[in-house]
C-alpha cells in the first residue's frame, strides 16, 4: 500500500492532500484575463527570461503590501526551477510548435491536441503558484501595508528583474506596462464590489 501521508520538498512545503483554496491562483486568474497583463506578462517571460508566476507572485504581494527582497525571490526561483524546467517549459514549447505545420499535421488538424495540452500546461503553473503560495510562510518579507501598493508592487519586481540581471532601463520598460496594465483592473472592484 502507498504511503498516504501528504508529500512535502526538501523545505518542508506541505505538497498534497486536496486542492486547497489559493487567493494568489484567484488573483492571477483575474489580473491575467485583463487587458494588457498576459501581453506584459509574457514580454517579461519571452523577452528578459521570467517565469510568469514569480512575476504574478511580486505583483499579487505588493498589492497585499508586502515587499519582498532578493532572498525571497532567489528562493521561490530556486523552488520552482525543476518544475519550470522539467514541465511547464516543455509544456509551453508543445503547445506553441502546435500552431505550425508538423509534417503532414496541419495545425488545424491539431487543434484539439493543442488545447489539451494548453490546460495541462494551465494545470502545471496552478501546481506551481500552489507551492508557491504554501511557501509563503518560510518567505522574507516586510510589511508595507501603508505604502502605495502599486510602489510596493513595482519595487517587488524590480527586485525580480534585478535577480534576472536586467539593467535598470530595461527593467523600467518590462514593468511598468505591467503595472500600468494591473492597476486597471486591480482599482476595478469584482462582482462582489471588492477592489484587489
Amino acid at each position: 500500500m502507498p504511503d498516504e501521508s501528504p508529500a512535502s520538498d526538501a523545505d518542508g512545503i506541505d505538497l498534497g492532500g486536496a486542492r486547497a483554496a489559493n487567493p494568489f491562483w484567484d488573483f492571477s486568474l483575474r489580473v491575467y484575463a485583463a487587458p494588457g497583463v498576459a501581453s506584459a506578462c509574457l514580454a517579461f517571460q519571452d523577452r528578459h527570461g521570467g517565469d510568469v508566476n514569480l512575476v504574478l507572485l511580486c505583483a499579487w504581494l505588493g498589492y497585499l503590501g508586502i515587499r519582498i527582497d532578493a532572498a525571497a525571490i532567489a528562493k521561490s526561483d530556486k523552488l520552482l526551477a525543476g518544475w519550470r524546467d522539467e514541465t511547464i517549459e516543455p509544456l509551453r514549447a508543445i503547445r506553441r510548435r502546435l500552431k505550425e505545420t508538423i509534417g503532414p499535421f496541419p495545425s488545424g488538424m491539431t487543434a484539439d491536441l493543442r488545447d489539451f495540452v494548453k490546460q495541462a500546461e494551465l494545470e502545471s503553473e496552478r501546481l506551481a503558484q500552489d507551492v508557491l503560495y504554501r511557501s509563503l510562510e518560510s518567505l522574507p518579507g516586510k510589511n508595507a501595508k501603508n505604502a502605495e501598493r502599486s510602489g510596493v508592487a513595482r519595487l517587488n519586481l524590480r527586485a525580480y528583474a534585478a535577480h534576472l540581471g536586467l539593467e535598470t532601463g530595461v527593467a523600467r520598460g518590462a514593468i511598468e506596462p505591467l503595472i500600468a496594465a494591473m492597476q486597471a483592473v486591480l482599482e476595478t472592484p469584482d462582482e462582489e464590489g471588492r477592489s484587489a
